[in-house]
This record gives structure tokens, sequence and C-alpha cells, in this order.
């Protein structure tokens, strides 16, 4: 008796590759993202998604043969194809987060703003920060807003406070303005009262001598 090798690859195995035969046996050669099968029939697709890091920071969709990566916003392909890498937006807009400075995150970014301004609404770039609508500045004067900043110009009889942000009253009675009377300071002015025999003259400042005018009428 002889015994003649079978040709396996006839009857229909390795489908969907490459069958070479062999004596007592065959070799099958599956297409790239293809594994042969465990009888050894088939060449059934490779589940790439099933991979430990494949398309990091984003979706893997496994593909007849292949598979594909569907990456989060804020992440591109990378070069390799099997990983999503964040997007450095900073670098990609260099007007991003304009009156300000860009901070790149992991799929995103910040703006950190300079002073006088605050991050927009979308969070794309810095805007001014009307410091007039903020309750009590300047107060006793007017609050002019500025890009990224402000300025109070003071009502007449006050002067700024040191920090700038409201106006306090002028205390002129420092400067003793009131010839022959008494100083009395008042929101934003003052007042002169006079000593006795003194009235105040027309300047408002200085007390004039009334006793004079009355010698005067009993010598006439």
């Amino acid at each position: 008796l002889v015994c003649e090798d079978v040709d396996e690859c006839r009857q229909g195995f390795c489908q969907g590759g490459q069958c070479t035969n062999t004596p007592g046996s065959f070799t099958c050669h599956c297409p790239v993202g293809f594994d042969v099968s465990s009888d050894g029939r088939l060449c059934i697709d490779h589940d790439e998604c099933s991979q430990t890091g494949m398309c990091y920071n984003g979706l893997c969709i496994n593909m007849d043969g292949s598979f594909k990566c569907r990456c989060n916003n804020g992440f591109i392909l990378s070069p390799t194809g099997h990983s999503c890498i964040d997007v450095d937006e900073c670098y990609e807009n260099p007007r991003i987060c304009l009156n300000g400075r860009c901070e790149n995150t992991p799929g995103s970014y910040r703006c950190v703003c300079q002073p006088g301004f605050i991050v927009s609404a979308d969070g794309a770039f810095c805007v001014d920060t009307n410091e007039c609508s903020i309750s009590g500045m300047c107060a006793s004067g007017k609050c002019l807003n500025m890009d990224g900043s402000y300025r109070c110009v003071c009502d007449s009889g006050f002067k700024l406070t040191p920090d700038h942000r409201s106006c306090i009253d002028i205390d002129e009675c420092q400067s003793s303005p009131c010839q022959n009377g008494r100083c009395i300071n008042t929101q934003g002015n003052f007042r002169c009262e006079c000593l006795p025999g003194f009235t105040l003259g027309p300047d408002g400042r200085s007390c004039v001598d009334s006793r004079r005018d009355l010698c005067y009428a009993r010598y006439k």
C-alpha cells in the first residue's frame, strides 16, 4: 500500500488566506489584520480593539481586517494611527487667550487673564472687567471704566483714597482757611463761624471786624 499526501488546500482550507500544502499537513498565511481560526480552515478578523492601550484618549472601532480611532475632543490621531495625542491649542492659535496667558491642558486649555480682565463665557479669551459695575466703586465721585482698569474722578471737595477705589472728604480746615473765626468741616466743603464782633466776608473764608463799623457810626 502507498499512502499519498492529502492536499488540504484543495479541500477549501485557509479560506481568505494563502494556503500552502506540506507533506501530511498545510500552512495558512492570512492577510494583515486576520488570524487563522482554531481549526485552520478560515482567516478570521483580528480584533485590534481588544488590545490594551489601543486608541488611548479616543474610541477604538474594529473593522474587517483593520480598525480606526475616533479621537476625543482636543486630541488628534498620532502618526502611528494607534492612539490619540493632545492638541496644543496654545501653539496652534497664538491669538488665543488675548489679554492673558494660555496654558495647555490634556484635551483642552485654559486662559490666565491679566489684572482687570476675566475669562470670556466660552473660555477662549479674556474680556475687560467693568469695575464701575461693582457697588461702592468711586463713592463721592464718578467711575470711568477703561480697558483692563478704571479711574475715579472725585467730586469737588473730595480726594482719592490710597487704594484709588473711592473718594473721601478733603478736610479744608487743616489749612486754617477761616481768619478770625472757627472752621467747621463738612462733606465736600467747609464753613466759617466767626468770633463775636466779626461777620463773614464776601469770600466766605474770612471774618470782618463788624465793631469797626459800629465805632464809625457812633463817631459820626
